[in-house]
This record gives C-alpha cells, structure tokens and sequence, in this order.
C-alpha cells in the first residue's frame, strides 16, 4: 500500500490521471470520502501518492499501454494524408447528403460528389505541401555595397 491506497485506489487514480483530469480530481474519483476533504488536504495527498514510486511505476506502466492501445491506425501519417487529398482533388470520393424529399417528408440519403470549393482547397493543400505555390516578387531599386578593403578591425 502506497500512502494507505489499495491497489484498487491506485489504479484508480492512475487511470483517471492518463484520462486528464487533475490529481486532485483523480485522488477524489480513488478515494471518494476526500470529496469532503479541504482543496489543500487533497492536493498534499494527491501529491505525495503520486511521488511514491509504486504510483509513478504503475503510471508509466499504464501509460505505455494506453499508448499502444491508441496508436495502431489512430492518427494518420503524411502518406495516408497526401492520399486521402489525392482521391479528394480527383473526385474520387463522396459525401452523404440528406435530403427530405415527397409530399410526405421522406428522408433520402444520397452520395454526392465533394464540391468544386472543396476540391480546390485540397488541391492548394497539395500545391502548398510540394512547394509549388511559391509567391515571387522582384526588387525594384538599386542596393548600393561600401567596401572599404584594407581596413582592419581598428580602422587601420
């Protein structure tokens, strides 16, 4: 027992920590009779759990698997993102439209094609990634260079 927590509690308050909320948050789901605790008690406590190192070492534990959990096919890579942009500008997808459609409010449901609007943003997106929208602009004027050969750092 870390700090008079069960297992339990320290799972607990683990979980709810990777979850988001606060320590003092995650010491009051744990250890519900804190709910009647002062703000100050709690976060001593909730502080000094978290420093043991059973807590810190079953955080990381939990954390590593919260991770593993999430990251298979969670966020996509710069492929899969450059891919989805590709089928976009070549119209390739759709999107759902619902529509209420007779004399008696049918609901329809039909796929239509992404809007030119769309198509062209995601084409700048893709003109953008590669660079090709580069705005160039031309100096007009002189600039004038002093060189002053011979002089050293001492004006010598």
């Amino acid at each position: 027992m870390a700090l008079g927590a069960t297992d339990k509690e320290i799972d607990t308050f683990v979980i709810a920590l990777i979850d988001g909320k606060s320590q003092r948050e995650a010491f009051r789901i744990a250890k519900p009779l804190s709910k009647k605790w002062k703000d100050e008690v709690v976060d001593v406590r909730a502080s000094a759990l978290f420093s043991a190192d059973k807590v810190k070492v079953r955080y990381q534990e939990l954390l590593q698997k919260a991770k593993a959990a999430a990251e298979p096919g969670a966020i996509a890579d710069a492929k899969e993102v450059l891919e989805r942009i590709t089928q976009i500008i070549r119209g390739e997808t759709t999107e759902e439209v619902v529509t209420i459609v007779g004399k008696y409010n049918e609901v329809k449901r039909i796929d239509k094609r992404v809007p030119e609007g769309v198509r062209l943003k995601a084409l700048e997106l893709l003109a953008k990634h590669y660079a090709l929208l580069v705005e160039k602009r031309e100096l007009s004027g002189g600039i004038e260079y002093v060189l002053n050969w011979g002089s050293g750092p001492g004006g010598e």
